[in-house]
């Protein structure tokens, strides 16, 4: 969905009937022109779901137009650095030729979730816990992005680390990607 501006983009600030929270929305607009929900989203700590009930009440008063006929010209999730740094991890660490993609919809989702939430070298340090007690057992299956970075079963993941403590090793994560 492709959101635009619907009547001029100054009268708004006029608008007593409008939230704080709408008109911060509408600065946005001031820059942008034209944007993305998910785009949108970037720009605010509210849930994705917060953003879109302030989106349809803005194209509701008519400050807003929404196209939904135009599609998303990228088929494939772009992933960031830290996502792709995380994914080559994975695939080094399971000895994988050609792996798991880094720009898989749904694996760039789920990294995105949990990185909110956590860093880079937490998740690095997930994968390092797990594949040190499943490789080799029946629950080397479940490494696999769909399984490590699933938001639900992170959390649980994460706060075995924090109990064990620090483990040691040779490199760290991140050195071992350069």
């Amino acid at each position: 969905m492709i959101i635009t501006h619907g009547k001029y983009v100054t009268g708004w600030i006029k608008d007593a009937t409008l939230s704080m929270k709408q008109k911060g929305l509408l600065i946005v607009f001031t820059t942008t022109g034209t944007i993305t929900l998910e785009e949108l989203a970037s720009h605010f700590s509210d849930s994705i779901e917060v953003i879109k009930n302030t989106v349809t009440e803005l194209v509701f008063k008519g400050w807003l137009a929404c196209d939904t006929s135009v599609k998303q010209k990228r088929n494939k999730a772009e992933p960031t650095q830290d996502e792709i740094d995380i994914i080559n991890y994975l695939n080094k660490k399971l000895g994988l030729k050609k792996g798991f993609a880094a720009n898989n919809t749904q694996t760039v989702r789920l990294l995105n979730a949990i990185l909110t939430n956590y860093t880079k070298q937490d998740v690095l340090d997930v994968i390092d816990l797990k594949c040190r007690k499943w490789i080799g057992t029946e629950f080397q299956m479940y490494l696999r992005p769909s399984t490590l970075f699933n938001k639900n079963k992170f959390e649980g993941y994460a706060m075995n680390i924090d109990c064990q403590g620090s483990q040691t090793r040779e490199a760290t994560p991140l050195q071992m990607l350069e």
